[in-house]
């Protein structure tokens, strides 16, 4: 018995020795890097914009370092030519990519293109987008449908123009650009213009690519994935669970089309090529890899980032509707909240009615006279007042509402033609020159 509780005594020592001496043994054979805090590594020496954190500590340590995140080992590499040694002349030995915790959701690491090692699964899948959907015959075969989902998008502003009704810009280009994929790839229609579909599938794609930019604890201490402390695990399958839905019962409709003395291996999409490639004889894609490579397409071609409002309003949720942010030197009030909005514009407008003079506006005393950046002074006051009484007067917009439907009509007609034509559009370009033409009228 006594030799049983000396053996229990003496065993986590053992194992603590074991394992600095493995680590120490371990060290010797990687380069350089500062020393890690127990625990956490050095996860604190990244700070908020970790790019500019490797770039500081290159020059400490060398273009290739060690840093160890959390419980994870990691190289940086910080040198171009360092890099095409590992990226060019070494790519197969460094091609296998750390994956994240939300990836294992659905075992979608398994399966996914982006996540695979380059074996002969992921030989299969690279080969089946480059023959069958990234082919150049191919991309040119789907430029009318492209063209045709454009066309609706400006016939849709079109009829809102002549309505007068308000249009969501963001809402309608991120509708087309999912009609546009879902042709490409189902030949249907996901969503409508005058429908909410596409808010949801804006929210699925945004929240999942929301997820795969969020900072995961679990992903630098691997022993707490199964807790998935941050809760990214849990709504990444939620998301994961939607869109894969959604594909299955495209792909169950389809298959039951196909399997139908009406159907018919005609429509000549992703889809029915990719079906295509697993009822040939010896065929090494599955039904599965197929699901998960449209998830992989669809969450690709429509992801999108979140913009600075986004960002301020998530701040806002912590810090309440009145906050102050540091931006580089320059301290700046932040307001969320419509009643402080009011009571700071309407309440205490004189107050808070100079705005902070940009460097540029400095350019031949331009702030002296602009009345953007004048204060309230009587200066200011009089170019208000012929702004009031001779540009923007009721009669005056009146006046000039015809001519300034004249001009857009003109901007729809040249997208239309450029449309036709196949011709690049430079749209920020054709839309300058239209608000120039409205503002000399």
């Amino acid at each position: 018995m006594d030799y049983y509780l000396v053996f229990l005594l003496i065993l986590p020592f053992v194992w603590a020795f074991i394992r600095v001496v493995s680590s120490n043994l371990s060290n010797q054979t990687l380069p350089p890097g500062p020393h890690p805090f127990p625990i956490i590594g050095n996860i604190l020496e990244l700070g908020k914009l970790p790019h500019q954190a490797f770039a500081k500590l290159s020059k400490t340590y060398g273009p290739l370092m060690t840093l160890k995140l959390g419980s994870i080992t990691t190289i940086v590499i910080s040198s171009p030519n360092m890099a095409k040694e590992v990226l060019q002349k070494n790519d197969q030995a460094f091609s296998s990519r750390t994956v994240p915790n939300m990836a294992h959701v659905f075992d979608h690491h398994k399966v996914s293109i982006g996540w695979i090692p380059a074996n002969s699964q992921w030989r299969n899948l690279r080969k089946a987008c480059a023959t069958q959907i990234f082919a150049p015959q191919r991309l040119d075969a789907t430029e009318a449908l492209r063209l045709a989902k454009v066309q609706e998008l400006l016939d849709h502003v079109n009829q809102s123009c002549k309505s007068g009704a308000p249009i969501d810009i963001g809402q309608v280009v991120f509708t087309t650009v999912l009609n546009s994929i879902s042709n490409t790839l189902f030949s249907i229609d996901l969503a409508q213009y005058d429908s909410n579909l596409s808010q949801e599938f804006r929210h699925l794609v945004c929240g999942l690519a929301k997820e795969a930019g969020r900072p995961n604890i679990a992903d630098y201490f691997p022993a707490l994935r199964m807790i998935d402390p941050q809760g990214v695990r849990r709504r990444t399958r939620n998301y994961y669970s939607k869109l894969l839905g959604i594909f299955e019962g495209i792909i169950n409709q389809r298959l039951q089309l196909r399997a139908s003395s009406k159907g018919s291996k005609a429509s000549n999409d992703t889809l029915d090529l990719l079906l295509n490639l697993i009822e040939e004889d010896n065929s090494e894609i599955s039904l599965l890899d197929i699901k998960h490579l449209l998830l992989d397409l669809f969450h690709a071609g429509i992801a999108t980032t979140n913009l600075p409002p986004r960002a301020l309003a998530k701040l806002s949720k912590t810090y309440g509707p009145l906050m102050t942010l540091k931006l580089g030197s320059i301290t700046t009030i932040v307001i969320s909240s419509p009643n402080l909005a009011k009571e700071a514009l309407q309440k205490n407008d004189q107050a808070f009615s100079s705005r902070r003079i940009p460097d540029k506006a400095h350019v031949f005393d331009r702030h002296k006279f602009s009345m953007r950046w004048l204060p309230t002074n009587s200066k200011w006051k009089n170019r208000r007042k012929v702004c009031a009484t001779q540009r923007f007067a009721a009669q005056r917009l009146d006046a000039t509402q015809g001519l300034r439907h004249r001009e857009e009509q003109e901007l729809l007609d040249h997208v239309n033609r450029s449309c036709k034509s196949g011709a690049p559009i430079d749209i920020g370009r054709v839309v300058l020159f239209t608000r120039i033409y409205h503002n000399s009228s």
